[in-house]
């Protein structure tokens, strides 16, 4: 009678050689496990899709990766699932996975355990029993560098907020002072704009950008104040007290001190009409006006101006009007 041997089953196999009966003699015994290609002892694997899109973000990376799947096997009839092993390898990490009962399977990584940037391999590998999966492999990006993003100058007038990020980004999303936000696409060179519309911008307030790239890196913050027009202040004291000492210009640079109007060009007239001062790229630090002629007319290069009134002319350089008006030194 046949023995009956299982799947799985170690059976060993020893032929004898045709000339060599009559001696007794056979050849050496060959061992095998029993299979088949469609064998139902070996746990059929899968994984399921790794951090939403199979590739993980900075974000993701921080919050921890688990990665899941399935690991069945064809016995229908009271199968052990506890004998079932998973193990998941990332990057040169092996660990162990956690089987539920429903035959579905997790192993967590931590930010620690998860591999740097650049392309990755997840491998899983099951077990039942003496029967082995082949190993299921799935390629898994990790990218975790966020761009940056830059918010331009931006005016109580102006109709159109703009900026630049990489150009890898996706998009930008602009935070205006009133809440609203508005997600904007990124152009092959990395500049973005929005439209202001129907919103009122005032002089202080603040607006935001974040940009955000194809796997879901979100940038730092950029944010600007608006900023209103040019203002000539109408009086300074040029005594070397340290206060007030020259003539202020409202506007005239921005938040991290660039010059806005580097064309600027501005000239200073006593009252009778004779120029006493000019200079360009006026900038409220380099370049500005302390109540000392430079060298023109009836008052000599270096000599302080007298108490009183003087007009002034500034030109931004932008095609814009000319702003003129009266200034009062007071010593």
């Amino acid at each position: 009678m046949l023995k009956k041997h299982k799947y799985g089953e170690e059976i060993v196999v020893i032929a004898w050689v045709a000339d060599d009966v009559s001696k007794g003699e056979n050849s050496d015994p060959a061992r095998a496990v029993l299979r088949s290609d469609n064998d139902p002892c070996i746990p059929n694997i899968t994984i399921n899709v790794i951090a939403g899109d199979n590739t993980v973000n900075k974000k993701e990376k921080a919050d921890g990766v688990t990665i899941t799947g399935t690991a069945i096997t064809g016995i229908s009839k009271n199968p052990n699932l506890a004998d079932i092993k998973v193990t998941v390898k990332w990057g040169d990490l092996e660990k162990p996975a956690h089987i539920k009962e429903n035959g579905q399977w997790e192993a967590n990584f931590t930010e620690d355990e998860i591999p740097e940037d650049g392309l990755t391999e997840v491998e899983v590998t099951a077990t039942h029993g003496n029967c082995k999966s082949e190993p299921k492999k799935i390629q898994v990006p990790v990218d975790t560098e966020a761009p940056e993003v830059k918010i331009n100058d931006v005016k109580d007038t102006d109709k159109v907020v703009t900026g630049t990020t990489e150009k890898d980004a996706k998009n930008v999303r602009v935070i205006f002072p009133n809440g609203d936000t508005e997600t904007v696409p990124v152009d092959d060179e990395g500049n973005w704009s929005v439209d202001v519309g129907n919103r009122k911008l005032k002089e202080g307030e603040t607006i935001k950008a974040i940009a955000v790239d194809e796997v879901g890196n979100e940038s730092g913050e950029d944010k600007t104040k608006v900023y209103g027009a040019v203002e000539v202040y109408g009086e300074f004291s040029p005594n070397e007290d340290g206060i007030n000492d020259w003539l202020k210009i409202k506007n005239i640079k921005s938040a991290n001190n660039i010059n806005r109007y580097p064309n600027n060009t501005i000239k200073i007239f006593n009252r009778w009409g004779s120029l006493v001062w000019e200079a360009s790229g006026y900038d409220n630090d380099k370049v500005k006006f302390e109540g000392v002629s430079n060298g023109r007319a009836t008052i000599g290069k270096g000599e302080q101006l007298p108490v009183g009134t003087y007009y002034y002319m500034l030109d931004l350089g932008d095609g814009s009007p000319i702003i003129k008006g009266w200034i009062y030194i007071n010593r």
